[in-house]
Formats: C-alpha cells, structure tokens, sequence
C-alpha cells in the first residue's frame, strides 16, 4: 500500500511535470501560430505593395516612351527644317548666280553698245 501511494504520487507529479511541460509547448505552438498570421499579413502587404509598384513601373515607362518618341519627333522635325533650310539657301545662291549672269550680260550689250 505504501508502494502504491508512493507511486501513485510519482505518476500525479509525472502528470502534472508533463502537464506543465505541455503547457509550455501549447504557449509555444501559440507564439508561432500568431506570429505565422503576423507574417502573412506583412506578406500579403508585401504582394500588393509589389503590385502597385509593377503597375506604377508600367505608368512611368509609358511615359518614358512617349517621351522618347516626343525627342525623337522634334529631331526629325529639326532635321527637315536644317534640309528645306539649305534647299532654300541652295536655291536662292543658284538664283542669285543666274541673276548676276543676266546683269552682267545686260551690262556687256549696254557697254558694247
């Protein structure tokens, strides 16, 4: 009876030891389930954050290419206006000479009159 009642509290401090022991794992298991949820939240915070940032890095190349295409207009138009600008000067030499040439001539017959 004396061996019984001494095992008995033996198995009931056996008991509570993994009781506490259990507890603690519980405690534990609650940490990391609640800091599980903390962490899914940061990264679904993360993803959408992601998200915008991508749909922002789309706006901004947009508008990177269109100014790039607005550059590359006003070179084009810039290279037109260099060429009708020496078209016209080319012209207006050529005219020039011609007109010398008819002065001049105009000048021998007068002389050689």
């Amino acid at each position: 009876e004396r061996d019984q009642a001494v095992t008995m509290t033996q198995a009931k401090a056996d008991i509570a030891r993994l009781q506490d022991m259990l507890s603690v794992k519980d405690q534990r298991l609650l940490t990391l389930q609640t800091r599980t949820e903390e962490l899914e939240t940061i990264f679904k915070a993360n993803a959408d954050e992601i998200t915008s940032l991508r749909a922002k890095n789309a706006k901004l190349e947009e508008m990177l290419q269109k100014q790039n295409d607005i550059e590359e207009i006003r070179a084009a138009r810039q290279f037109l206006q260099f060429n009708e600008k020496a078209k016209l000067e080319k012209e207006c030499a050529a005219s020039a000479s011609s007109m010398d040439s008819m002065a001049l001539r105009q000048w021998a017959l007068r002389v050689g009159n």
